[in-house]
C-alpha cells in the first residue's frame, strides 16, 4: 500500500540524514511531489541529483536554499510553495523559536491544520 501516491512533502533539512531519508522514502513511496529545503545552495542542488539518479519513483523532485532561522524568508518560502500534503522539520534550526511558537503547547500544535 503506498499511502503518499499523489501527496506532496516538504522536508526541512531534506539534504543529509533523516531528512534525505525522508525524501528517498516518499518517493518510493510514491508521493508526487517532493521538495527538499536546506540552507546550502550546492547541497539542494546535489541532493536533487542524487534523488533522481536513484530510481526511488517518479515522483516531482524539487529543492530550494533557504535560510530557515531567518523568519521573512520562511514565511515567503511556505507562502510561495502553496497547498502541501506534509511537513517534515528536520532542520537543525528550533521551529518553534523561527515561527514564534515558543510558548504553543504540543497538544495544540497537534490540532494545526
Amino acid at each position: 500500500m503506498t499511502t503518499l501516491r499523489d501527496k506532496s512533502v516538504v522536508i526541512f533539512g531534506g539534504t543529509s540524514g533523516i531528512g534525505y531519508g525522508v525524501a528517498e522514502a516518499s518517493l518510493k513511496d510514491h508521493a508526487s511531489k517532493v521538495i527538499v529545503v536546506s540552507s546550502d545552495a550546492g547541497r539542494v542542488k546535489k541532493t536533487i541529483k542524487r534523488l533522481q539518479d536513484g530510481k526511488f519513483g517518479h515522483g516531482f523532485i524539487e529543492g530550494e536554499a533557504v535560510d530557515a532561522k531567518n523568519p521573512e524568508a520562511l514565511k515567503k518560502f511556505i507562502v510561495g510553495v502553496g497547498e502541501v500534503d506534509h511537513i517534515v522539520w528536520t532542520s537543525g534550526d528550533d521551529i518553534k523559536s523561527v515561527l514564534g511558537f515558543q510558548n504553543v503547547a504540543l497538544e495544540d500544535a497537534k490540532g494545526t491544520n
